[in-house]
């Protein structure tokens, strides 16, 4: 996925000389240091172009507001060679819209990497706001401290960006009371206790095409507990509702996956190894009054290697509804015990290719068309696309790659 990131780069700056607006630069050589420097300046339509350079973080940003005509957009010159260093957060934008930020790297930031908030007005959200190709790395923080937080923000896209090397205690995505989103081409490594986490009444999430190498304790955490006080809207009955999960790769996790307070999310058509604790959790953390049971979400058509001989592979708490939960066309595979023909799962599920090797062509875990994997997936309305981005088929294959 990020190999293809210099292409969208390029693409992107020839796609700038046919936006009406001004392009505003700043760094060496000209006249502004500083977002903030510029900020009374940018109007909808405009370009700030960031050259090659180390600069401070602590920018905070309100009320930055493109429209629907006319994105600003914040880039780095030359990818990855602009680096925002330090500061309680690095970009903190409030009350955000049509804003596009491509190119840079965070990191060493005391608090959050990149903040986008709604102010705490929840009713005027941040909202179309776009992040490509940035790469956050190396977080000086250890408590609930995340690389990426969103808090009221919807309509968004997070694409072909890098997480690596979070604080311990927190995520490198944590969205809350965000809705209609992607996720999709990035690639997360040593998460803390989550990768992405989605919460707070998240709703009509997509987290698809990515890759989370030991990325937590919960690579992907659908739900939480949230302080009711900050659900968006408010009311909110459940902590996530109708994430999905579709089309990723994970290695050696602690759990890939936890519906946490959760319903009609999916995890569907995905690769999963090396998980240390479960394949995924079951779990109701928030119990407060008018809060639902986790119920009623999917896990179909993925690839599982799990190894391990006297733990369940599924995790399920109490206040769950579990029996509520559809497993279906999902490949178990458990290489330190081949005798046995079908891998128990603690939950009935529907045409289980059990205990069948994947037979992998590669260290990508493609499959071939003698895989038992090929061919043999339920009928699912997405996703379209397996990981490498190549269409499934009509009769589609278990995991997250197509044959």
């Amino acid at each position: 996925m990020i190999a293809k990131a210099t292409f969208c780069f390029l693409l992107l700056v020839t796609t700038i000389s046919h936006v009406s607006g001004r392009v505003i630069r700043i760094g060496t050589g000209t006249q502004y240091n500083s977002l903030r420097s510029v900020r009374l300046l940018i109007k909808p339509g405009d370009t700030i172009i960031y050259l090659s350079g180390i600069y401070n973080g602590g920018e905070r940003i309100e009320n930055l507001r493109g429209n629907e005509d006319g994105w600003i957009t914040i880039m780095a010159e030359h990818q990855e060679r602009v680096i925002i260093h330090g500061g309680s957060t690095a970009f903190h934008f409030t009350d955000a819209s049509f804003v596009r930020l491509t190119g840079f790297t965070f990191t060493s930031q005391t608090e959050n990497g990149v903040n986008i908030d709604d102010g705490g007005s929840y009713d005027t959200p941040s909202h179309h706001i776009e992040i490509k190709e940035c790469y956050w790395r190396d977080i000086s923080a250890t408590g609930n401290n995340d690389m990426l937080k969103m808090s009221g923000v919807d309509d968004f896209k997070i694409e072909n960006c890098r997480f690596t090397n979070g604080a311990k205690g927190g995520s490198l995505i944590d969205m809350v009371g965000c809705h209609r989103g992607r996720v999709t081409g990035c690639y997360f490594a040593n998460g803390g206790s989550n990768s992405v986490q989605v919460k707070g009444g998240s709703s009509d999430i997509t987290i698809e095409r990515c890759r989370f190498v030991e990325a937590g304790e919960r690579a992907v955490n659908i739900g939480g507990s949230t302080g009711m006080e900050y659900f968006r809207p408010k009311g909110n009955s459940y902590e996530a509702e109708r994430i999905q999960v579709w089309s990723n790769i994970f290695e050696g996790n602690g759990a890939s996956v936890a519906f946490v307070g959760s319903a009609d999310c999916e995890v569907i058509n995905n690769t999963i190894t090396g998980s240390r604790m479960y394949v995924f959790m079951i779990l109701q953390e928030n119990r407060q009054p008018g809060m639902k049971k986790c119920s009623g979400n999917r896990f179909i058509n993925n690839i599982v290697i799990f190894d391990a001989l006297n733990r369940p592979a599924i995790n399920i708490g109490p206040e769950t509804i579990p029996e509520s939960f559809i497993l279906s066309n999902n490949l178990w595979f458990n290489p330190r015990d081949t005798s046995r023909k079908a891998i128990q799962t603690q939950l009935p599920e529907r045409n289980q290719i059990g205990n069948a090797n994947p037979l992998f062509t590669d260290s990508n875990y493609s499959i071939g068309n003698n895989s038992p994997a090929a061919g043999m997936g339920m009928k699912v309305n997405g996703p379209e696309k397996d990981f490498n981005g190549k269409p499934f088929r009509n009769i589609r294959s278990i995991g997250a790659i197509e044959y």
